[in-house]
């Protein structure tokens, strides 16, 4: 007997949890998983692997509890409809399989490449340009709305840049670790961190347009602003081919890391509170480089100029404080002892004691 997704899951788990109304690839309840590997003769910790929780640790960090989970696609669940186009999928890998399925990584946002084809990963049918759908198509690799067959589709050759950048992010999904130059990250997400920060940066906010048109000319595409879906401004609202362009920036931003980035911030004109923006727990690796590049440098006079400013403004007549210093030579850690030698009396010398006068016999 042939079941349509909905009618199996609600037969199955009688809707105890929702399962299609709410975004499957991220559930981690064992409920689910478990009946999914009985049922399909799966081994249990194959079935868990399955899931976008099986990343926590690699691609991101306790985000489940908060419901946020950075570098991952959203799909926009409505009831059962799927608003946005969050699941991405190669043309040339459907076409190649034996029976279509789908990759775990084409659900996330550090991925715009298949590696195996050099093509760029699309996100909506080639027919009716609708997000897909799987549980309501009659194929795998067909689409719900229009019967398109998704194998069908052309592709675009990858950007060079954009291959390493999925090269670097499937390397460290791997591994667990990475690196950007001379700063190795022994554990991922924090190197995932810094790779969104920067991603962030270029997409929107302050001078972002500035960097675009630097970055534009060592990546060699377009600085045109970002276009978002689903009305939020952040790496996991772009499209495919625009997450693309991201990509290819970042990879362009982290050659020769730090030098090529603080080269592109600064030519950008990009200050150092614009570059940690509603980042709330910076990496150390990201903090100490922006600090040392990006933050302005301050003067401060030591305290012998302090004093004989402060002396100058005395013999004006003017009397001295801690406020004309400031105007005068700026702020200084020393203003108050500088104001406290020229405003104490001078020490009295010291009385010598009288001369002994020897006192007469008579």
């Amino acid at each position: 007997m042939f079941f349509i997704p909905y009618a199996f899951v609600h037969t199955y788990w009688r809707s105890e949890p929702p399962v299609l109304s709410r975004d499957i690839d991220l559930m981690s309840d064992p409920r689910v998983i478990a009946g999914m590997a009985f049922g399909t003769g799966t081994d249990a910790d194959v079935a868990a692997s399955t899931s976008l929780g099986s990343l926590d640790g690699l691609l991101f960090s306790d985000c489940g509890s908060r419901g946020i989970y950075p570098w991952v696609l959203p799909v926009g669940v409505r009831n059962r409809d799927r608003k946005l186009p969050g699941q991405q999928y190669c043309p040339h890998c459907l076409a190649a399989d034996e029976r279509p399925y789908l990759r775990k990584r084409w659900r996330l946002a550090v991925a715009s490449v298949c590696l195996e084809h050099q093509r760029m990963l699309l996100d909506r049918c080639n027919g009716c340009a609708s997000p897909l759908m799987p549980f309501r198509s009659r194929a795998l690799h067909v689409c719900w709305a229009c019967n398109t067959d998704l194998r069908e589709a052309a592709t675009e050759p990858a950007h060079p840049h954009a291959v390493r950048f999925n090269q670097m992010a499937q390397d460290a999904l791997r591994s667990g670790w990475g690196s950007l130059g001379p700063s190795t990250f022994h554990y991922s997400p924090v190197m995932f961190s810094v790779l969104r920060q920067l991603g962030r940066t270029i997409i929107s906010g302050p001078r972002s347009q500035a960097l675009r048109t630097v970055l534009s000319g060592l990546s060699n595409v377009s600085d045109r602003p970002f276009v978002f879906v689903g009305g939020r401004g952040e790496v996991e609202f772009l499209s495919a081919d625009e997450r693309h362009r991201m990509h290819a920036m970042i990879t362009a931003l982290v050659d020769d890391w730090p030098h090529t980035y603080l080269a592109c911030m600064s030519a950008a004109g990009m200050w150092h509170s614009w570059a940690l923006r509603d980042m709330p727990n910076v990496p150390h690796a990201l903090r100490t480089v922006v600090d040392a590049g990006l933050r302005p440098r301050t003067y401060s006079p030591p305290v012998e100029e302090v004093v004989e400013a402060a002396r100058y403004i005395a013999r004006r007549g003017n009397g001295v404080s801690g406020r004309q210093l400031r105007r005068l030579i700026g702020d200084s850690i020393h203003h108050r002892e500088a104001v406290a030698r020229v405003l104490a009396p001078p020490l009295v010398p010291a009385l010598e004691p009288a001369e002994a006068v020897p006192l007469s016999q008579d």
